[in-house]
């Protein structure tokens, strides 16, 4: 491969797993199954963001350096001050082809609710492809990470995972996981609209019910924004 040619996401994840002494060796070293590296090797499945902090962890590399495939400089990890949860991001961290996207130290519920933080502090930030976000659907400057908590979203979303939340999309549509406030909870739900008006919020995890907002209620709901992406556990 040309080495002037810049690499996509999944070649520098292969590279990184070739680098660090092939799928076997980076089983042992981070824990990831080894058919779970193999489909990374084979370039048929993307790294979960959990997955890819084990392969830097093993490599001694910083996230940013392998999604965007730079070694210098390193990632800056930031002192930012309360944001709030609405609203563009201005990361320190950004240019034509990346963004620096802050991590909120906050949890959405994923089970009976949390209460929903006016502001919340920055732990970190992490950089993404600008056309990653896109090609899901987001607007890369609205994005923020947040943390769910709890096990009504499981399979599809596990207890501890991180979620990126696309601010810019606060309307109901039927289908999509995204992060609510009702009544000062925040939980993270697939939301339904049904003709008679009123919201249904739906856990993947059948043993919870489903959750309806009547006409009555309907003011007590905020949609803080869409999910986009999520790390799954290994």
């Amino acid at each position: 491969m040309d080495d002037k040619e810049p690499l996509g996401f999944r070649e520098r994840v292969k590279e990184a797993i070739r680098s660090g002494g092939g799928p076997a060796t980076m089983a042992s070293k981070t824990g990831i199954p080894v058919g779970t590296i193999n489909k990374y090797v084979a370039m048929s499945s993307a790294a979960s963001l959990s997955n890819v902090v084990r392969i830097c962890r093993s490599l001694g590399l910083t996230v940013d350096e392998l999604i965007s495939g730079q070694t210098s400089p390193p990632l800056r990890v930031t002192e930012n001050p309360p944001v709030q949860m609405a609203g563009p991001s201005s990361p320190a961290l950004s240019g034509a082809d990346f963004i620096a996207l802050p991590f909120l130290d906050i949890h959405a519920s994923a089970g009976p609710g949390a209460m929903a933080p006016v502001h919340a502090e920055v732990r970190t930030v992490i950089s993404f492809e600008r056309s990653f976000l896109r090609n899901l659907g987001a607007m890369p400057e609205w994005c923020k990470i947040i943390g769910a908590r709890g096990d009504s979203m499981t399979p599809t979303i596990p207890d501890g995972a991180l979620i990126v939340v696309d601010h810019s999309q606060t309307e109901v549509v039927n289908g999509w996981i995204s992060v609510v406030d009702v009544g000062g909870d925040l939980l993270v739900k697939r939301v339904r609209r049904r003709l008679d008006g009123t919201i249904e919020l739906v856990s993947d995890n059948p043993i919870y019910p489903v959750e309806t907002i009547g006409a009555d209620r309907i003011d007590q709901l905020t949609i803080i924004g869409r999910v986009v992406y999520f790390c799954r556990a290994p």
